[in-house]
């Protein structure tokens, strides 16, 4: 976005606009700076429409896609939106088409990250240091935008109890900024047990606690030491 509003900056702040179709359906505006011109097409609808630009003349290139356009009678896929202007300005920017791309193979990789916990913030309750409010953001899969937040206080602590389902795994996997130093412990037969993990893989942003043997529990609790606390998502692996 930041890349494309850099292209187009002089037409979105200083060119002429001129409407060209207004209607509930579709719209569509001409930019003039100088020698260059821009034209935007939006179908707001939900089907596909029909629409001509009347008074556009020459050859415009669809910005940051593969397309030509030198006649303007357009057929407009439900909620397309076509971008193009009369000379080439995306030069080294990725297409639409490579973006989307991109952005699929990451959203994937967000989905099947193989936590038990993804999703999962309604069968999970927390309690914590500081008052959290939704935990949805702790089991999303994105795994650098903080969902709890302590500066201060001598006990931190994240605690998640499992009424709806009975977690089974052998990796802790911790996504946070001064994470380092944490204890982690598990609900059994009424007593917090402090787990003793196997191997530990610590990152500046990530802790990784992997166990030889498979554990359960129906509530966990995190315990951080240090003065300022972030987490991003926490993981519980098979």
């Amino acid at each position: 976005m930041y890349g494309c509003m850099e292209r187009l900056q002089d037409f979105i702040l200083f060119a002429k606009r001129t409407f060209l179709v207004k209607t509930p359906e579709c719209e569509a505006m001409l930019y003039e700076n100088g020698k260059d011109s821009l034209i935007v097409v939006v179908n707001m609808s939900t089907k596909k429409i029909k629409t001509s630009l009347p008074g556009v003349k020459g050859t415009f290139f669809e910005f940051r896609g593969p397309r030509t356009f030198n006649k303007f009678d357009f057929e407009l896929e439900p909620q397309e939106v076509i971008v193009a202007t009369s000379r080439k300005m995306d030069e080294g920017m990725k297409s639409r088409a490579e973006v989307a791309a991109e952005i699929d193979k990451l959203e994937e990789a967000r989905k099947n990250r193989g936590n038990i916990l993804f999703n999962r913030h309604k069968e999970i309750e927390v309690t914590a240091s500081r008052p959290t409010g939704s935990c949805y953001k702790m089991f999303d899969g994105v795994t650098d935008v903080y969902a709890f937040q302590q500066v201060g206080g001598k006990d931190k602590f994240f605690e998640m109890a499992f009424p709806k389902f009975v977690p089974k795994f052998k990796t802790i996997r911790v996504y946070g900024y001064n994470i380092q130093g944490m204890t982690v412990k598990i609900r059994k037969r009424g007593d917090w047990i402090t787990l003793k993990p196997d191997k530990i893989e610590e990152g500046e942003y990530m802790q990784v606690m992997s166990f030889n043997e498979e554990l359960s529990t129906v509530k966990m609790r995190l315990e951080f030491p240090k003065s300022k606390l972030e987490l991003y998502e926490i993981e519980l692996l098979k």
